[in-house]
C-alpha cells in the first residue's frame, strides 16, 4: 500500500505540469488569434474614426496600432501570432525549445529585414506605417552613418544571416551552388559557339580489304591505333583505326644459342601456330558517340572531365579523362557501375590515376571483341629476339601491344581464376611459349594436373622435357600422393643444385652454366659438370591438392619458393579457388608476380591481387597481371591457344631426337612423406586409431562427424576417413549417407593391442 500511494504521489507533478503546458499552449494560440485579427481590421492610423471597427475592440486597435507604428511596420507585424502559433504548438507537442527558438530569431531577423527594407527604399522620407518606428529610426540611422550604398550592404549581410538561422544552410554550400551553376553557363555557352570542326576530331579509316568477321569465344589481336587528343592540331589523319601487319615469319628454323643442344634437334616452328583471325573493330563513329555519351554521363553525375585520348585495343577500348580542376579522382571511381549502366557496358574499370599521367582511364568492353593468338606474340620481336630462355608470351596490353614477361625475374607465377575465365587455356600458352625458346637440354618441366585433363598431353613429352620418375606409376602428376613426392623429389633436386654451386664457388645458375659450357665448371672431386637445364613445376590446382594434402603441400611449395630460384627452379602455380585456406599467407607472400582472371567476387580479387578488379573483368582470358616489384595491376589480354596447336606442338618434339642425358627426379623416402598407399600403419594419422574407435562406437562415419568430435579440420578428416577405409574399418561412399561401419567393438580390442588382427 505504501509502494502504490508513492506511485501516485510522483504521478501527480507530472499530471499537473502537463496540464499547465496545455492551458499556456491554450493561451499562447487564442493571443495569437486575437493579435491576427486585430492586425487584419487595423484601418492604418490609430486616432481614425473608424478604428472602433476593429474585430477585438479598443484592445485590438490600440495593440496593432502599437505593433504597427512602434515596431516593424503594418506587415512585418503579422510575424508576432505567427511567433505565437509557433510556441503554443511547441508546448502542446513538446517540440524542440532549442529549434524553435532559432526559428524565431530568423522569423524576426526576417521581419526587421522588411522593415529595414521599406525605409530604405523609402527614403530619404520613410513612411512610418509600412517600416515602423524601429525600421524608420534604424534606417535613418544607417544611411545618416553609412550613407545609402553602405545601408544596402549591411542590408545584404541582414538578408543572409536571417536565411542561415531560417533555412538553416551553409554559406559554403551557397557558394559552391553559385559557382557550379556559373560553370554550367560557362561551358554551355562554350558549347554553342561557332565551330569549323565537331567536338571530336575527325575519324578517318584507311581502306582494307573487306573480310566477313568470325565470331570468337577467346580473345584478339590487334595493335593500338593513333592516340585520340583533341587538344592537338587538327589533321584529316589525326585519329586512325589501323590493322597491324603481322611480322614475317620464316619458316627455317632458328635456334637460340646452347652449348649442350644436340645440332640435331629443331625448335617447333611458328609455322604450327594458327594466324591470326581478321578483325572486326569498332568503327570511329561508334567511338566518338562513345566519348560523347561518356562525357554527358559524367556531367549528369556532377562530374566535370573531358575525353582527351581514345586508345582502343583488341577487347576493350580506355577513354583517358582530364578531371576539372577541383574534381576528385574518388568521385569518377565511385561511378563504375553507374557508368555501366548509362553505357549499356558488362562493366567498366576505372583506372584512377594511369600511373605517370594526368588522367583517368575508362576501360569500357568493345561490342565485338578480337582474338589474340599465340603466333602474334611469338613472331614480334620483343618475343622472338629476347634473349632470356624462359621468356613468357602472355598476350597484348589493353592497348594493344604485345606483352611478354620473363619467367626468371618473377621469379614464380601465381594465376586464379573461375571456370571460363582462361585460366587453363593461359596456362597452355606459357608452357607451349616455352617449349618453342628451349630445347630439351635447357627445359624440363615437372607438371601436376589433378583435374587430369587440361595438361596430360603433356605426357607425351616424358622422353624430352618431362622430369619423372621411376619410382612414380605416371608422367604427368594427377594424384595427391604423387604430387608430395614429386614436390619432394624437387626440394632434392634444389639440394643437389645448391652443393653443385657451392663446389664451384657460383651464386646463381646462368654463372655456373657460363663455367659449364667453358669447361671449368669442375666439382671438388675433380669431376667437369654440365650446364643445368632451368625446371618448371607447374600446377594446375592447387586448391584440390590444398583439400587433400594440406601442409605436405604447402611446406614444399613455400619452400621451394624461397628458395629455388638461384638453382634454376621455377613455379607457376593455378588455382580455380583463390580463398585464404588455399592461397595461404605463407604461399602469397613467396609469389610476387601474379596474374588474375575473372574471380567470383571482390574477396577473391584482393586474395590474389590485394586490390579490387578482378571480379569485374570480362572473362576468355580477360586478366590483371602485377609483376615484381609493383603494385598496382596491368590489365592484359593473353594469348589463345587451341589444342590443334598443342597437339603439333608436341608432335613436332616427340620427331627429335632425345639422345641426351637428363639427371632423374629422385624422391624422399617413403617414412619421409606418406605416400597414402597400403594398409601399414607407419603412415596412418596419429589420430588414426581415436577416430576408428569413435565411428565404431557411433555405428556410422563421415567426414563431419570426424571434424565435430575430433575438432579437426576439414582435409584431415577426409584423410582419416580414406585412411579408415582402406583398413576396412567403414565402407565406400555413398553420396550424401554417412559411411557404413564394417566391423563391431571386437575390433576395438585389437586396437588395444588385447588382440590377433580380425
Amino acid at each position: 500500500m505504501k509502494r502504490t500511494s508513492t506511485r501516485r504521489q510522483r504521478r501527480k507533478p507530472n499530471t499537473s505540469q502537463g496540464r499547465l503546458s496545455e492551458i499556456l499552449g491554450i493561451l499562447l494560440l487564442t493571443l495569437a488569434v486575437l493579435i491576427f485579427l486585430a492586425l487584419i481590421s487595423f484601418p492604418g492610423e490609430l486616432n481614425n474614426e473608424d478604428s472602433s471597427r476593429n474585430i477585438i475592440g479598443k484592445l485590438g486597435a490600440e495593440l496593432s496600432g502599437s505593433l504597427t507604428q512602434f515596431f516593424f511596420g503594418r506587415w512585418p507585424a503579422f510575424v508576432f501570432p505567427g511567433l505565437l502559433i509557433l510556441w503554443s504548438l511547441t508546448v502542446f507537442f513538446k517540440w524542440p525549445k532549442l529549434r524553435s527558438l532559432y526559428i524565431s530569431l530568423g522569423v524576426l531577423g526576417l521581419a526587421f529585414w522588411i522593415a529595414f527594407t521599406v525605409s530604405l527604399v523609402g527614403m530619404p522620407d520613410p513612411n512610418s506605417e509600412h517600416a515602423g518606428l524601429i525600421g524608420v529610426e534604424f534606417g535613418t540611422l544607417v544611411v545618416g552613418f553609412m550613407g545609402l550604398v553602405g545601408a544596402w550592404i549591411l542590408w545584404s549581410l541582414v538578408v543572409i544571416v536571417a536565411a542561415i538561422l531560417l533555412l538553416q544552410i551553409r554559406p559554403s554550400e551557397i557558394l559552391k551552388g553559385i559557382g557550379f551553376a556559373f560553370k554550367s553557363v560557362v561551358l554551355w555557352i562554350w558549347d554553342k559557339r561557332p565551330r569549323r570542326l565537331p567536338k571530336f576530331s575527325s575519324f578517318k579509316r584507311k581502306p582494307k580489304p573487306t573480310a566477313e568477321s568470325t565470331d570468337f569465344s577467346g580473345f584478339s589481336d590487334n595493335l593500338p591505333p593513333e592516340p585520340f587528343n583533341p587538344g592537338a592540331p587538327q589533321s584529316e589523319d589525326l585519329f586512325q583505326i589501323t590493322k597491324r601487319e603481322m611480322p614475317t615469319i620464316s619458316t627455317a628454323v632458328t635456334e637460340k644459342p646452347d652449348g649442350t643442344k644436340s645440332a640435331e634437334y629443331q625448335l617447333p616452328p611458328l609455322t604450327l601456330l594458327a594466324d591470326p583471325p581478321p578483325e572486326s573493330p569498332d568503327a570511329p563513329e561508334e567511338l566518338k558517340e562513345k566519348a560523347n555519351r561518356l562525357q554527358a554521363a559524367l556531367a549528369d553525375f556532377g562530374v566535370g572531365a573531358k575525353v582527351v585520348r581514345i586508345n582502343p585495343g583488341p577487347v576493350i577500348t580506355r577513354f583517358d579523362l582530364e578531371p576539372d580542376p577541383g574534381v576528385k579522382v574518388s568521385r569518377i571511381s565511385n561511378l563504375a557501375d553507374d557508368l555501366a549502366l548509362v553505357l549499356r557496358a558488362r562493366a567498366i574499370r576505372i583506372q584512377a590515376p594511369i600511373p605517370g599521367q594526368g588522367a583517368v582511364g575508362v576501360e569500357i568492353p568493345n561490342k565485338k571483341p578480337s582474338v589474340v593468338v599465340l603466333k602474334s606474340i611469338a613472331a614480334d620481336p620483343l618475343f622472338a629476339e629476347s634473349d632470356a630462355p624462359l621468356v613468357l608470351a602472355l598476350g597484348s596490353m589493353a592497348s594493344g601491344k604485345p606483352y611478354v614477361s620473363d619467367l626468371a625475374k618473377m621469379p614464380h607465377l601465381l594465376v586464379a581464376g573461375t571456370t571460363g575465365s582462361g585460366k587453363s587455356v593461359c596456362l597452355n600458352a606459357i608452357i607451349a611459349s616455352l617449349l618453342l625458346n628451349n630445347p630439351p637440354q635447357r627445359l624440363q618441366f615437372v607438371i601436376i594436373d589433378p583435374k587430369k585433363l587440361e595438361l596430360s598431353i603433356y605426357a607425351r613429352l616424358a622422353r624430352h622435357h618431362l622430369l619423372t620418375s621411376d619410382d612414380l606409376d605416371e608422367e604427368v602428376i594427377t594424384t595427391a600422393p604423387n604430387a608430395v613426392r614429386a614436390l619432394g623429389g624437387v626440394e632434392l633436386e634444389m639440394g643437389r643444385r645448391y652443393d653443385m654451386l657451392a663446389g664451384v664457388g657460383v651464386r646463381g645458375i646462368d654463372e655456373f652454366n657460363r663455367l659449364a659450357e667453358k669447361g671449368k665448371a669442375v666439382s671438388p672431386e675433380g669431376e667437369v659438370l654440365k650446364p643445368l637445364s632451368f625446371l618448371v613445376v607447374v600446377v594446375d590446382e592447387l586448391a584440390d591438392l590444398m583439400m587433400i594434402s594440406g601442409k605436405d603441400i604447402e611446406e614444399p611449395i613455400a619452400r621451394l619458393a624461397q628458395m629455388a630460384r638461384a638453382v634454376g627452379i621455377h613455379l607457376i602455380v593455378a588455382t580455380q579457388r583463390p580463398s585464404v585456406d588455399v592461397i595461404t599467407g605463407v604461399i602469397k607472400a613467396n609469389f610476387p608476380a601474379r596474374l588474375a582472371f575473372q574471380v567470383a567476387s571482390k574477396i577473391d580479387s584482393r586474395t590474389i591481387l590485394d586490390v579490387n578488379g578482378a571480379d569485374t573483368l570480362l572473362g576468355n582470358g580477360d586478366a590483371l597481371f602485377i609483376p615484381p616489384g609493383r603494385g598496382t595491376p596491368e590489365r592484359i589480354h593473353c594469348c589463345y591457344v587451341s589444342p590443334e596447336e598443342i597437339e603439333d606442338i608436341i608432335s613436332h618434339i616427340e620427331d627429335q631426337p632425345h639422345d641426351f642425358y637428363r639427371h632423374p627426379l629422385r624422391l624422399p623416402h617413403l617414412e619421409g612423406i606418406s605416400s597414402f598407399g597400403g594398409n601399414g600403419l607407419e603412415d596412418r594419422d596419429e589420430l588414426f586409431e581415436e577416430a576408428a574407435r569413435m565411428v565404431i562406437r557411433q555405428g556410422q562415419a563421415s567426414v563431419s562427424i570426424l571434424q565435430r568430435r575430433l575438432k579437426i579440420g576439414y582435409a584431415r578428416a577426409g584423410r582419416l576417413v580414406d585412411q579408415l577405409e582402406r583398413a576396412g574399418i567403414v565402407g565406400p561412399f555413398d553420396g550424401s549417407k554417412a559411411r557404413e561401419v564394417l566391423v563391431d567393438e571386437d575390433y576395438l580390442q585389437f586396437l588395444d593391442g588385447d588382440a590377433p588382427p580380425p
